[in-house]
C-alpha cells in the first residue's frame, strides 16, 4: 500500500479503526441482532492443516457467544471455485454462509486488493468479493479512483473507501501469516502452495 503516496497511507493506518477482543461486547451485540439466541452456521475452508487449526479456533471462539459452527472442509480446487463465485445456489447467490479466506496483494498498488474485495461488481462469477459486500458509496469512490491519474488524489479516494468498508466490517482480519521454509543445500522438496511463492529469494537455484 505504500508504493504510492506513502504519507497518505501511513496516516490512514494510524487512524484506522481497530477491533479488540471483547467477549462481553460480542454477547451484547449478538443480543441486539436478528439472532439474539445464537445461530447455527457452516464455516467453509480448504483442506490444509494450518487452515483447519484456524477453523477450529474460530469454532471454539464463536461457541462462547452461542454461535454453533459446523466446519465444512473442501478440497483446494473446490474452495477456489467458491472464492471466485462460480459455485452458487438456485437463486444465483454465492453458496456458503461463512468462509475462512486469505488475500495477498499481488501488485504494487493499493487498488490491487481494494477493487477486488470491496467492489460490488466483484461479487459475480470471476470476482473475489467473497463477503458479497456492496456499498454504493464505496463503489463510487473506487470508480473515481480508477478514473484518476494522480496518485495522491487516487490514494485519498481509496482511503475513504477503506474507511467506509471498515465501518461495515464485511471481513474480519485474524492475523498476518509468516511462511518459513528450511531447506538443505542440495534440494528443495516441499508441497508449495503457489500463493506463498511471492518474494521467494534464493541463490544457486535450479528447477528440475
Amino acid at each position: 500500500m505504500y508504493a504510492i503516496a506513502e504519507d497518505i497511507w501511513k496516516g490512514a493506518e494510524d487512524e484506522a479503526k481497530q477491533y479488540e477482543y471483547n467477549l462481553e461486547k460480542a454477547k451484547e451485540y449478538l443480543a441486539k441482532s436478528a439472532y439474539p439466541d445464537g445461530a447455527d452456521v457452516k464455516l467453509l475452508y480448504y483442506t490444509k492443516n494450518a487452515n483447519k487449526n484456524v477453523a477450529l479456533s474460530v469454532q471454539s471462539s464463536l461457541a462462547e457467544i452461542g454461535v454453533n459452527v459446523t466446519l465444512d472442509e473442501v478440497p483446494a480446487g473446490d474452495y477456489w471455485s467458491y472464492v471466485y463465485g462460480t459455485v452458487v445456489n438456485g437463486e444465483g447467490v454465492r453458496d456458503y454462509e461463512m468462509m475462512l479466506g486469505f488475500w495477498i496483494p499481488d501488485a504494487v498498488d493499493p487498488s490491487a486488493f481494494i477493487n477486488v474485495i470491496y467492489a460490488s461488481d466483484m461479487i459475480a462469477a470471476g470476482g473475489c468479493n467473497t463477503a458479497a459486500y456492496s456499498n454504493p458509496e464505496v463503489d463510487k469512490l473506487i470508480n473515481q479512483a480508477n478514473e484518476c491519474t494522480d496518485n495522491a488524489e487516487r490514494s485519498k479516494l481509496l482511503v475513504e473507501a477503506v474507511k467506509l468498508a471498515t465501518e461495515d466490517c464485511p471481513y474480519k482480519n485474524l492475523f498476518y501469516r509468516t511462511q518459513v521454509t528450511a531447506i538443505n543445500a542440495d534440494k528443495l522438496e516441499v508441497d508449495y502452495n503457489i500463493m506463498w511463492q511471492y518474494n521467494l529469494l534464493v541463490k544457486d537455484f535450479k528447477v528440475k
